[in-house]
């Protein structure tokens, strides 16, 4: 019997062929990353917040402010805006609104709002949009909401439908925006000097562009009177240009799709009137990402560059060198910026660029990539980067889906490719429409700094005895438990022995004991047991308003088995003129949780993938971080491919097939 050399795999490639690809390519490889040598499955996903929020999510933003212990996770929908409480495990509306004067309905119909008191203001003019509540005038209390017709004047709105009769009540206007799911919302963080921190702009294109400063609502960011398809900040903490790009002149109601637009450096946030035409192409920008002190400036078909013009003051602040080379992207949320490059996908291919070269990176998957894009919907592409692992993730809509349903893994170290799937909290093809990056801070809860030993107590003794466990415990500690006084402290520690500073009131053994940190413990400041996690978690926000977290915590997809599994080449294992009869296949594995569940199938084929064997299943030790596993095959053919699924926490490490390469069949060939 003959044996391969043990056979290791580090890529996926689409477009070849599978008997021609190199032995160290799989022809498929779904839910897996190629980690230093070995195969694993990806991490899973885990829903993120208590509850759905009922809309296509089209933006997530972390928003931080200066002090690290201040960030917000911000999720757009296509009509509100929500903060996250993680106190709470819920999102609360932050939509802009108005509650000024209070307001009396209509006893014919109950369809007519009227407001004493304030102002409906006249720019707000959407149809069948916004939404008036009469619970409360703060929108977090407010349960039952009526669908505004139109904003007939300054004093009164109609309804769409009937509302109960309300006589002089508070009430609350939800000034809902006006965007669809291909309105993404875009973001970015300016330093205001009215907040004397940083503050959030965001634009989806249609409406007002918002901001908030962290305290109440989100509002219309009015000092720009125009809209953006974009919006970024470049520059140093309070000497930034706030960037619009792609606007839309509310004065002359016309689109200049090709211009971009700033702010006056510095955190008064001033609109002069400064820009920037673009006219190398009538293609429109999708936005603006910084390289290297450089700005990115990307249209569908073309990529400038803005360099800061040390001279030019707020008027002519960059030099712009336009069409630097002849492609862009589509969809700005798909560049990564990776350092000294950023990597693009382009609507037909994903490349590295630096601002000066470029290279096509997809090769070996392009023409699958174009042969299953939904070229229609791929404006709504989007990727992120994992930065610990080297991984840029890029999510597009495959035929027939009109939303991305299939992740594009590379591997920008070396050069590997994957295909990742997920499943939402039912178990079904998770169809993402945003992401944005979670990296959680917290400090130990005081809950987490109490220990719980048992200790045998005496009447009219300040010992307890037979403290178990001893360790963590410190003098100084405070002391609770039945038949121990209030405020008791430990003055002394012998062995498993500590005093207090009071007696006890009874004699009883296996005391269940409270011991807790105070002030006396405590050498450093609250704020310096603050962590900030070390790896990055990423949020996904799909059409039907879930939020789901990618992270290393989470093993399955919601509680669905993740399939992973590999498709390897066709290996030609046969000599001239014979056969050969597969005989074995061994596999090096790696199970490094110890007993945690895990499963391995394989199965195999000898005829090109037309007919293949039945699943064996190989049954895993769970007791071994390292084991060899031998599969049996008796069949005959001339090449061979294998298939296997994997779950986590199980790694592949190689393969080594035995066969009989001198095997004579009766066959014939044609």
């Amino acid at each position: 019997m003959y044996h391969t050399d043990p056979l290791t795999f580090n890529s996926v490639l689409k477009d070849i062929p599978a008997r021609k690809l190199p032995e160290s390519i799989l022809q498929n490889g779904e839910n897996i990353i190629f980690d230093n040598g070995v195969i694993r499955t990806r991490y899973g996903v885990s829903d993120f917040g208590s509850e759905s929020l009922n809309d296509n999510i089209t933006g997530i933003s972390l928003y931080k402010k200066l002090r690290k212990t201040d960030r917000f996770i911000v999720a757009f929908t296509n009509r509100d805006i929500y903060v996250y409480n993680p106190s709470k495990g819920i999102f609360n509306l932050k939509t802009r609104n108005y509650n000024t004067g209070r307001v009396t309905t209509s006893g014919s119909g109950n369809k007519t709002v009227t407001l004493t008191g304030g102002t409906w203001q006249g720019s707000w003019n959407q149809f069948n949009l916004y939404q008036i509540s009469f619970d409360s005038a703060t929108m977090e209390n407010c349960i039952n909401w009526y669908t505004v017709e139109s904003i007939t004047d300054t004093e009164h709105i109609k309804l769409v439908e009937e509302a109960p009769v309300i006589t002089s009540s508070a009430y609350c206007l939800r000034l809902c925006y006006a965007g669809d799911s291909d309105d993404s919302w875009h973001t970015c963080y300016p330093y205001s000097n009215n907040s004397q921190d940083r503050i959030i702009l965001a634009t989806n294109g249609i409406d007002i562009i918002q901001q908030w400063d962290s305290t109440g609502y989100f509002k219309d960011f009015t000092a720009y009177p125009h809209r953006a398809k974009f919006v970024g900040f470049f520059g140093s903490v309070g000497w930034e240009h706030v960037v619009f790009a792609n606007y839309f002149d509310t004065g002359s109601q016309t689109s200049f799709e090709q211009t971009m637009q700033w702010l006056d450096a510095g955190g008064d946030l001033a609109w002069s009137g400064n820009y920037a035409e673009l006219l190398d192409s009538t293609d429109p920008i999708t936005g603006i990402v910084p390289l290297a002190g450089r700005l990115m400036i990307y249209k569908s078909g073309s990529i400038s560059i803005a360099d800061i013009n040390p001279v030019g003051g707020n008027a002519a602040a960059y030099f712009i060198q336009q069409n630097i080379v002849e492609f862009g992207t589509p969809a700005i949320r798909t560049v990564c910026n990776i350092g000294t490059y950023h990597i693009i996908f382009t609507g037909n291919d994903i490349r590295k660029f630096d601002g000066h070269n470029f290279d096509i990176i997809s090769e070996g998957n392009t023409q699958f990539i174009v042969n299953n894009l939904n070229k229609e919907y791929q404006h709504r592409a989007f990727a992120f980067i994992l930065p610990e692992q080297s991984l840029y993730c890029l999510f597009l809509p495959f035929k027939p889906s009109k939303y991305c349903n299939i992740c594009l893994v590379y591997n920008y170290k070396t050069g590997s490719w994957s295909y990742w799937t997920m499943k939402d909290l039912n178990g079904n093809t998770l169809y993402p429409m945003s992401k944005g990056k979670y990296s959680r801070t917290y400090a130990p809860t005081w809950q987490s700094l109490i220990l719980s030993p048992t200790g045998n107590l005496i009447i009219n003794s300040n010992q307890i005895q037979s403290v178990y466990p001893i360790s963590g415990i410190e003098i100084g500690m405070k002391v609770t438990g039945d038949n121990i006084p209030e405020e008791s402290y430990i003055t002394n520690i012998t062995g498993s022995v500590i005093s207090l500073n009071n007696n006890s009131t009874a004699t009883v053994n296996g005391v269940n004991l409270k011991i807790g940190w105070t002030a006396a413990q405590m050498e450093q400041r609250w704020t310096d047991l603050i962590v900030d996690e070390r790896y990055t978690r990423i949020l996904l926000g799909d059409a039907n308003g879930n939020l789901y977290n990618y992270s290393i915590d989470f093993n399955n997809d919601n509680n669905n088995s993740i399939d992973s599994g590999f498709t390897t080449k066709d290996y030609d294992l046969n000599r001239a003129g014979f056969d050969f009869r597969l005989l074995e296949c061994t596999l090096a594995l790696q199970l490094k949780d110890g007993f945690t569940p895990a499963v391995l199938d394989i199965r195999a084929s000898i005829d090109f993938g037309r007919n293949w064997t039945s699943w064996n299943t190989v049954p895993l030790d769970g007791n071994q971080s390292y084991m060899e596993k031998k599969v049996n095959f008796n069949i005959v053919g001339k090449q061979a491919r294998f298939e296997i699924r994997m779950s986590n926490p199980l790694v592949f490490e190689s393969m080594t097939i035995g066969f009989n390469a001198q095997y004579k069949s009766m066959k014939f060939d044609n």
